[in-house]
Parts: C-alpha cells; structure tokens; sequence
C-alpha cells in the first residue's frame, strides 16, 4: 500500500514537472532581443512607478499639511450653542500626570540677595591648594 502511494506521488511531480516545462521559455526566447527588450521595458516601468510613489505620495502629504484648513469657530457655536474658548476638557487620566510637589515646578523662585552698602567687604577667593579640608589619607 505504501509503495502505491509513493508511485502515485511521483506521477504527480511528474505531470507538475511536465506541465512547468511547457510553460517555461525556452532560453532562446528570454536571451532574443525582443525578450531583452521586454525585461528592459518591466524594469523601466516598475522603477518610473517606485520614482512616481517616492516624490508624488510625500508631495501630497506635505500639500495637504500645508492647506489651511482653519476651525469656523462662529459655525460651532452656532450649531452646538458652545463657546469653543470657553469649553476645557480634563482628561480623567491627567491625575496620573500630576508629580508631589509639582507646584514647586510651576514658577521660578526668587532669590532675595542682600549687598551690603558701604563698609569694607572683605572677600577673599577659598584656597584651592588649602591642605585644612583635606582628609590626612589623600
């Protein structure tokens, strides 16, 4: 039993293989000059085609980013009867956003310095070659 399946498989790949060599051409065929031609005119087709999508398709996505296309703010309001300007929507996720202390991030403080007037300022520069901060180790 398993012999005759084995034949049976084989005389399929057989009429596969048949029937694909009766479909092919010949080499004859694909080296002529008017097969040459051929593959020359499907390769200057498929890449006038892949040109055409790389500069026209950004083109018109840039064309249509650039088209003013302006909010009719009086149009809106005369439909739904609200005041775009005056409508805030908070999303319900935004107190995930919020950090401790964030109100210290709102503003920049400001920093009261006091220049004494008059009188002798003494300032002298720290010593950078002072051994007194140094740690007896280094």
């Amino acid at each position: 039993m398993p012999d005759l399946r084995d034949d049976e498989l084989r005389d399929a790949f057989g009429v596969l293989h048949r029937s694909m060599q009766e479909s092919a051409p010949t080499f004859a065929a694909v080296a002529s000059p008017a097969g040459l031609q051929g593959a020359r005119l499907r390769y200057r087709t498929r890449r006038a085609s892949l040109l055409v999508a790389v500069v026209v398709i950004p083109a018109v996505v840039i064309a249509r980013a650039r088209a003013t296309a302006t909010f009719d703010f009086e149009r809106f309001s005369t439909l739904t009867g609200l005041d775009p300007g005056a409508v805030s929507w908070t999303a319900p996720s935004d107190f995930l956003l919020s950090l401790p202390s964030a109100e210290l991030l709102q503003g920049v403080p400001t920093i009261d310095v006091r220049v004494p007037v008059g009188g002798d300022v003494k300032r002298s520069a720290p010593a950078s070659t002072s051994t007194s901060r140094r740690s007896p180790d280094s």
